[in-house]
């Protein structure tokens, strides 16, 4: 990852690093951030957080104080729900406000917010926010050290949802250590308080991640499935 900023006021200053997990925001917003050990300081917050192929995937928006390496960006999902006016800037306190007062329907209805797979047995955390609806993957914590996460954003398209699943998968063994990213697209064709139910174009079961050169021994495909709420 590479933040881009103007830190102490020197104008398109670039640091690299590499996101150490996706976690809920340490500030006590209700949504999450991504921490990476990119370098911050002031003059880096409100500048984009840049993955390997160029694309802004955050908004770097705090930094511990008296720490090294623990920088946080606001999800770029997040970011592009709460933009409904492109002319209209937005401080970082405000766009923190908006996404915390963001009404959240699992909240105010009977949506339950944990969520679980039939077809992997995977549990999701959900969350609607306006028109779109955000999920992750529940992983372990071994898992989040490596720099693996799943992360679902898709948005309102005429009776259902369509977006992209952003994957990534970290290896470290004998033989290899890497991560690997994916992003493949996802629908939910269909959404209720006791069942969502769609697809995604993924490689198909059985397939293996050659973890130095990134791709699936098998190649992708549509594979419906279903999600239940988690008992």
């Amino acid at each position: 990852m590479i933040a881009v900023g103007s830190p102490q006021g020197l104008q398109g200053t670039v640091t690299a690093g590499v996101v150490s997990a996706v976690r809920e925001d340490p500030g006590g917003g209700d949504f999450k951030v991504i921490q990476t050990d990119a370098a911050a300081n002031p003059g880096n917050s409100g500048g984009p957080l840049v993955n390997s192929r160029g694309q802004v995937v955050g908004v770097v928006s705090a930094k511990f104080r008296g720490s090294e390496g623990l920088t946080f960006a606001v999800p770029i999902n997040y970011v592009r729900g709460i933009m409904n006016n492109l002319q209209k800037p937005m401080t970082l306190d405000a766009m923190r406000a908006s996404l915390a007062g963001t009404p959240d329907v699992f909240k105010s209805s009977s949506y339950p917010r944990m969520w679980k797979s039939l077809l992997t047995g995977a549990t999701m955390s959900l969350r609607f926010q306006g028109e779109y609806i955000y999920a992750e993957v529940v992983i372990s914590k071994e898992e989040r050290k490596l720099g693996s996460f799943a992360l679902y954003e898709l948005r309102k398209q005429g009776s259902g949802y369509s977006g992209v699943l952003r994957q990534s998968v970290g290896f470290d063994t004998n033989f290899c250590t890497n991560i690997c990213s994916f992003e493949k697209p996802v629908e939910f064709t269909s959404v209720d308080a006791d069942r969502i139910e769609g697809r995604y174009y993924y490689p198909l079961p059985g397939a293996r991640v050659d973890c130095k050169k990134c791709r699936s021994s098998k190649p992708d495909g549509w594979q419906k499935f279903t999600w239940i709420p988690q008992q």
